[in-house]
């Protein structure tokens, strides 16, 4: 690599190291804290350690237990996505449920996973006669978003999962 192009990727890293002032630095500092599906379901929590029990098997060794705790952790984090999706949901249905459908059925498929894009390109805003607009978009960009975390934490727990059938697997087989 040449000199100039060192230089330019060296300016170019200066000017992208975020934000320089406090207020922005406490604005991106709060961006994990908007809805809280980044942050993990807490390991001590009774519903956690509950539904732990139920996965795995009374006489159960350390790793096992572990397991079960790592599986009941995801499947909780996979279930406050839902939540979620039936929050936004809700409240749709609670400002446009007198006017119009947003999601028709035949749209669905469109509307979930990551071509939400789609819509908000074909329709701009939707324009009702008693109500604020709906802007289609935004609500596009609420459910890429959703999607993004439903598939992370999807994928988790059929990991977790995965881990602890295989855990459990073994020891049924091996003597004890």
């Amino acid at each position: 690599m040449n000199e100039r192009r060192l230089a330019a990727n060296r300016r170019n890293a200066k000017m992208s190291t975020g934000p320089t002032f406090r207020r922005g630095k406490q604005s991106s500092a709060r961006n994990a804290f908007k809805h809280g599906l980044s942050i993990a379901a807490d390991p001590a929590a009774d519903n956690v350690r509950a539904l732990a029990s139920l996965l795995s098997p009374p006489p159960c060794s350390d790793d096992l237990a572990a397991l079960a705790l790592e599986a009941a952790c995801r499947i909780i984090d996979h279930h406050r996505v839902g939540d979620a999706y039936q929050h936004l949901y809700h409240g749709l249905h609670g400002r446009y449920s007198d006017a119009v459908d947003l999601v028709q059925p035949d749209q669905s498929s469109a509307v979930f996973g990551g071509a939400a894009t789609i819509v908000a390109s074909s329709v701009k805003d939707f324009q009702l006669e008693s109500a604020q607009p709906v802007l289609i978009s935004d609500l596009a960009k609420q459910l890429d978003r959703l999607a993004r975390y439903d598939r992370r934490t999807l994928s988790a727990r059929d990991r977790a999962l995965v881990e602890l059938e295989n855990e459990l697997a073994r020891q049924c087989v091996e003597p004890r």
